[in-house]
């Protein structure tokens, strides 16, 4: 009897260095050496391809997966649930954080129908990028779904509550912004996010917090007074941090 095995499945992971560098080359992009590691608010488009493609796509890492896989490993131990489930990535950047998410649920069963994808990014050619990004994976894994994202935190809590589903499980996701924009005024924008969150169903519905320094040096000092200070004001909000192992 021949076995021919389960179906391959379809994941992101397998499509966004080649999106990258398909969007560079029809900008006419070309790097010109190592880009600056910080993307500001008023970075342009081209420079923001640059960067994605250096650090996301792989170009100037040694391990080309090398944030995608430090995003997977915190997503491993996630508490399955059959809730609909809602990533909302703080720092997205061009999308990485989602494109991880929606391949976390390939593996584990959940259909891409069953996910909402907020994204918050300062930079609008970045959150331009994104959206570029997400259309041309759509047409390899056309179950890719819509994502709504912003560059401000107001207009993310008005998308997370327009269009919030009761019993919706949130999963709220820092890759390297926590450090990098590590500021009190920033700290209390964050939590406002997660905040609002937590008080949208009570004890109905998950919200979890996965933080993780996409930096390859290691920074747990740095991570650790952030984490801090981000427990400090969700704490004056009456938010209280959870239990170890509660997910």
């Amino acid at each position: 009897m021949v076995s021919f095995g389960q179906p391959r499945l379809q994941l992101v992971r397998d499509h966004y260095p080649r999106v990258i560098r398909e969007i560079m080359a029809e900008h006419g992009v070309r790097h010109f050496g190592q880009p600056t590691f910080a993307v500001q608010a008023n970075t342009g488009f081209e420079e923001v391809l640059r960067y994605v493609d250096w650090y996301v796509a792989g170009t100037g890492d040694n391990v080309q997966h090398y944030r995608y896989d430090r995003y997977m490993a915190v997503l491993q131990n996630l508490p399955l649930t059959a809730n609909r489930q809602a990533h909302v990535d703080v720092g997205c950047g061009a999308g990485l954080f989602s494109w991880v998410f929606l391949d976390w649920a390939t593996r584990n069963g959940i259909g891409h129908d069953r996910i909402d994808l907020y994204g918050l990014d300062h930079c609008q050619a970045m959150l331009n990028l994104a959206e570029m990004a997400r259309v041309r994976l759509k047409q390899v894994i056309t179950t890719v779904p819509n994502a709504h994202y912003c560059r401000d935190v107001d207009a993310l809590l008005l998308r997370l509550m327009e269009n919030h589903r009761a019993g919706t499980d949130y999963s709220v996701t820092f890759g390297h912004v926590l450090i990098q924009a590590h500021t009190p005024h920033n700290i209390r924008e964050f939590s406002r996010i997660i905040a609002h969150i937590v008080r949208r169903d009570g004890l109905n519905a998950i919200c979890r917090l996965r933080v993780v320094d996409a930096h390859s040096g290691n920074r747990p000092s740095q991570l650790q007074s952030a984490l801090t200070s981000l427990w400090d004001s969700l704490s004056e909000m009456g938010i209280q941090r959870p239990k170890p192992g509660s997910g």
